[in-house]
């Protein structure tokens, strides 16, 4: 097959062709049979084609998934309308399959490219080539990777209770937020109960502040085991903890926080070989035509916290309400 020498075209002399060769991308042009007329040094390294063999070759010979991108539509497009085209990272990931020789570990397992469709015209003034300009911008996306990894990270360690890896109070309060919304949009149920460590000061007591700080996270990662994978734990505060229960009326509600009492109490505390008695108290509140906001939500769980404890501790208590009437009632154990 005949080669085309580009170095007789006008536009681009010896002097060029060798300045082209030392850029750090590839360059390659294409005429209108899509045959490669120019192959620079980058694309000779990276493709582990020769120019020799490349040069007067048609391009997909060598790349037949490029199709797959419309890469002849498209070099054919910039001929006709002598505008640029691009094949953009963002959409593409890459037009050639190269790998990159990056030390990094990362996800990319290819060279990510950004690529770069332009008119070349002779003297007329008349599209003649067409340049294809791939540009390596690997280093960017991984680089952007570790950065939105990094991102996810810091604000799940922003939400997070450092000692017991449930949600902080400020994140409790915003998923209530949301969740508010959400009721107060569509009328799905929504139930928020306060449990709170029955004699947690002896415990610290008793037992020393690390045993206490063991009952906390010991205590938060039993919950799971109980609740829903939905459902929101988040440490209110001290020795209390909050739990959103979505789309879940007051009777769910109640036979989720005796559950969750009755685990409790069954579970073996054990801190240096010392068995540890914990139970809690629970105070359950639901969300219900008379309720107008979230501290009004609270509210009735406090009241309803605190009138466990006041009857003993180590129970469940809530409010009813009925035809908007607030009506108080105990599950005593």
């Amino acid at each position: 097959m005949p080669k085309v020498d580009i170095s007789r075209v006008h536009i681009i002399n010896i002097d060029t062709l060798q300045l082209i060769d030392t850029l750090n991308v590839g360059i390659i042009a294409l005429n209108r049979k899509m045959e490669i007329v120019l192959w620079n040094r980058w694309m000779e390294e990276h493709s582990k084609i020769d120019k020799d063999q490349a040069l007067g070759r048609v391009i997909t010979l060598f790349f037949p998934d490029i199709e797959e991108k419309r890469f002849s539509w498209k070099v054919q497009a910039v001929f006709k309308l002598d505008h640029h085209s691009v094949f953009p990272q963002e959409h593409y990931q890459c037009l050639f399959h190269f790998p990159h020789q990056r030390q990094i570990q990362a996800e990319v397992r290819q060279m990510q490219q950004n690529c770069i469709l332009s008119p070349l015209k002779n003297e007329e003034g008349m599209v003649e080539y067409v340049l294809v300009t791939v540009y390596d911008v690997t280093d960017a996306v991984i680089y952007q990777q570790q950065l939105i990894t990094a991102k996810k990270l810091y604000e799940r360690l922003s939400a997070m209770d450092e000692l017991t890896a449930v949600y902080n109070r400020r994140h409790l309060w915003q998923r209530l937020q949301e969740e508010f919304a959400r009721y107060l949009r569509n009328g799905q149920p929504l139930s928020f109960l306060l449990l709170d460590i029955d004699h947690f000061k002896r415990i610290n007591y008793q037992y020393g502040h690390m045993a206490g700080d063991y009952v906390l996270k010991e205590l938060c990662a039993t919950l799971p085991s109980i609740l829903r994978k939905y459902d929101i734990v988040g440490r209110y505060e001290g020795e209390e903890f909050g739990v959103i229960l979505t789309n879940t009326n007051i009777s769910s509600s109640l036979m989720v926080a005796e559950r969750m009492r009755s685990h409790v109490e069954a579970h073996d505390f054990v801190f240096q070989q010392q068995r540890i008695p914990v139970t809690i108290s629970i105070g359950l509140a639901e969300a219900h035509c008379g309720t107008t906001d979230i501290e009004g939500l609270i509210h009735q769980a406090e009241e309803a916290l605190c009138e466990a404890k006041d009857k003993g501790r180590n129970r469940v208590c809530f409010r009813e309400h009925t035809a908007c009437d607030e009506q108080h009632e105990e599950l005593q154990v």
